[in-house]
């Protein structure tokens, strides 16, 4: 739900900052957010005993990165050439379809 809400919002602001520095913002917010994951429970940010709150805060705060990093790949040009940006788009939904079903199957098997 999360990841949805970075999609949205985290367009606009593409625009209007540069697509660049709105994309690098989202890497350090995804970065922070999965620090703050694995540090989630431990004695620097009050113990075990409100480990799965701050874990499911945490995981919010990586999932508004990870939007802005989906906007960001897609709007990001690798090259000024329009034809190679073209070129790259159908490998990029076959591998999120592909990731898709992977992840289904990985799930459905453990």
């Amino acid at each position: 739900m999360v990841v949805e809400g970075g999609l949205r919002h985290v367009e606009p602001f593409g625009d209007l900052y540069g697509r660049k520095s709105v994309f690098l913002t989202s890497v350090v917010i995804f970065l922070v957010g999965s620090a703050l994951c694995g540090m989630a429970g431990s004695g620097l940010l009050g113990g075990p005993a409100d480990g799965m709150v701050q874990l499911i805060a945490f995981r919010a705060v990586q999932g508004l990165g990870a939007g802005g990093l989906m906007v960001g790949v897609m709007a990001t040009p690798p090259s000024p050439d329009p034809g190679a940006i073209m070129k790259l788009l159908p490998f990029a939904s076959a591998c999120h379809g592909n990731n898709f079903m992977i992840s289904r199957v990985g799930v459905g098997s453990g």
